[in-house]
C-alpha cells in the first residue's frame, strides 16, 4: 500500500516527520479522487454521444424487437461501466471493489434517483407493470446472487445460473411487452398506434385520421425534435467554462478516434468499447490506490466512488427525462439496467474468471456482499412502498402509481440510513481482517 511504503521510506531515511507523509498521502488521495471523476465525465461522454447511438443502430440493423433491444442492447449502454468494471474486478482478482459498486448502483437507482427526480419535477406518476416487473425481477435475481454466495466459491454452475436468468428475464420481457392491439406502426386511417418506452413496454390507441388529427399528430411528433434543440442550446448555455475544459480532450479524442455511429455502426461499437475498457480500468486503479491512501477499506471505496461514478450519468438522465414530461421513462431507464447488472454484470465475470484461470472466484468478504445485498433488498420495498396506487383512476391493465413529495422524502430517508449502514459495515469488517 502507498502509506506503508512511504512509512517504510521514512524510517529508513529518517528524513521526513511522520505528518509530512500523512499530508502526502492525503494529498495523493485527493488527487486520484479527482482523476477517477474525471474519467466518469469521460465514459459519460462516450456513452451517450457514441456508444449508445452505436447499439441503437446496430439493434435496427439485426431487426431485434423493440422490447428486447431495450432490455439487451440498451440496457448494456446505461450499464456498460459497472458491467466492465465487474469484468476487470474479477480477473484481477479485485471482487472486493466491483461487487460492492455493482450491488450500491441498484441501491442508488431504486432508492436515490426517484427522489432526486422528485425533488426536481415535483410528484411522479408511474406505470405500476413496469414498475412491479423489473423490481422483481431483479429482486429475484439478487437473492439468486446471496444464495450463491452462501458458498464458500463461485464456480462455473453457480455463475451460469445468474446468466441464464437474464435470459429468462429477457423472456418475461418479451412476454410482458406484446401489444394488446395488432395494428400499424404509423398514423393511418383506422390504425393502431403504437409507443414503446425505454424498458420496452408497448401500449396502443386506435384513432382515426382527419385533416384536424393529422395536422395536431405532425405538430406531436414535431414538438419534440423542437424542444430537444432548444435544450441542447440551453445545456451549452450553462456549461461552464470549467466543465468545457474538462470535457473538451475527450470529445477531442472520440471524435477524432470513433467511427461515426450511422454509417459504420460495428467499428463505432467495438472503438467505444475499447475506449470503455480502458476508462474503466482506470478508474478501478484509482479507486484501489485510494483506498490505500485514505486508509479505506475496499468496499467502501466501491460504493463510494466506483458506485456514484457509475449512477450519477443515470440520475441526470433521469432528471433530463422527468423534465420533458416522460417520468416513466426517467425511473425505468434507471431501474431496468440493474437487472442486466446483477445478473450478467457479475454472473459473466465469475464465469469469465474460471474459464481463463481454471479456478473458482473465491472472496474474503462474502458477509459483506450479503450484507449488501439485502439492504438493497430493503431498498427495493421501500421503493414499492412509496407509492400510491391509482386504483379507481385506472384500468387494471394500466394501473399508475403516484410518488409524492412527501413520499420521495422517506425513500431518501431511507437511502441514506441504509447507505450509512453498508459503509459502517464494511469498515468494521476491514478491521476485522486487518487485525
Amino acid at each position: 500500500a502507498a502509506v506503508s511504503n512511504s512509512i517504510v521510506v521514512q524510517a529508513a531515511c529518517g528524513w521526513l516527520p511522520y505528518s509530512m507523509l500523512e499530508v502526502a498521502a492525503q494529498t495523493q488521495g485527493i488527487g486520484l479522487f479527482l482523476i477517477a471523476i474525471w474519467q466518469f465525465l469521460g465514459i459519460s461522454i462516450l456513452c451517450d454521444a457514441h456508444l449508445c447511438p452505436a447499439l441503437e443502430n446496430l439493434s435496427e440493423q439485426l431487426k431485434i424487437p423493440t422490447a428486447l433491444a431495450a432490455a439487451s442492447l440498451l440496457s448494456f449502454g446505461s450499464s456498460a461501466p459497472e458491467l466492465i468494471i465487474a469484468t476487470f474486478g474479477a480477473v484481477s482478482s479485485k471482487v472486493e471493489l466491483s461487487v460492492p459498486a455493482v450491488l450500491t448502483s441498484a441501491l442508488i437507482a431504486f432508492a436515490a434517483i426517484p427522489p432526486l427526480v422528485v425533488l426536481s419535477v415535483g410528484s411522479i406518476t408511474l406505470q405500476v407493470k413496469e414498475v412491479v416487473r423489473d423490481a422483481l425481477c431483479y429482486a429475484v435475481g439478487l437473492i439468486l446472487f446471496i444464495a450463491i454466495n452462501q458458498q464458500a466459491a463461485v464456480g462455473v454452475y453457480s455463475a451460469s445460473a445468474l446468466v441464464f436468468s437474464y435470459i429468462a428475464y429477457l423472456c418475461i420481457v418479451y412476454r410482458t411487452s406484446i401489444p394488446q392491439e395488432v395494428g400499424a406502426e404509423d398514423c393511418e386511417d383506422g390504425k393502431v398506434v403504437e409507443k414503446t418506452d425505454s424498458t420496452g413496454s408497448t401500449t396502443s390507441s386506435r384513432v382515426e385520421t382527419t385533416p384536424e388529427t393529422a395536422a395536431s399528430t405532425s405538430a406531436a411528433l414535431d414538438a419534440p425534435l423542437l424542444d430537444k434543440e432548444e435544450d441542447d442550446d440551453d445545456d451549452e448555455e450553462e456549461v461552464g467554462p470549467i466543465l468545457q475544459a474538462l470535457q473538451k480532450p475527450f470529445e477531442i479524442i472520440f471524435e477524432n478516434t470513433i467511427s461515426d455511429p450511422e454509417s459504420r455502426v460495428y467499428s463505432a461499437f467495438l472503438q467505444s468499447m475499447a475506449w470503455l475498457c480502458a476508462l474503466s480500468y482506470g478508474a478501478l486503479l484509482c479507486a484501489d490506490r485510494l483506498a490505500s491512501a485514505w486508509g479505506l477499506s475496499e468496499s467502501t471505496a466501491g460504493v463510494t466512488l466506483l458506485a456514484w461514478g457509475g449512477q450519477l450519468p443515470d440520475a441526470i438522465a433521469a432528471i433530463a427525462l422527468a423534465k420533458r414530461g416522460m417520468p416513466d421513462e426517467a425511473i425505468s431507464q434507471a431501474i431496468a439496467s440493474q437487472v442486466i447488472n446483477v445478473t450478467i454484470g457479475l454472473g459473466a465475470p465469475f464465469l469469465m474468471y474460471t474459464w481463463i484461470t481454471g479456478k473458482p472466484t473465491v472472496s474474503r468478504h462474502r458477509g459483506t456482499f450479503i450484507m449488501i445485498s439485502g439492504m438493497v433488498l430493503l431498498s427495493i420495498v421501500a421503493y414499492l412502498g412509496c407509492m400510491s396506487p391509482n386504483w379507481q383512476t385506472q384500468e387494471r391493465s394500466r394501473l399508475s402509481a403516484t410518488i409524492t413529495k412527501g413520499r420521495a422524502g422517506v425513500l431518501a430517508g431511507f437511502f441514506f440510513v441504509l447507505y450509512a449502514g453498508i459503509i459502517a459495515f464494511g469498515e468494521i469488517q476491514n478491521s476485522k481482517f486487518s487485525s
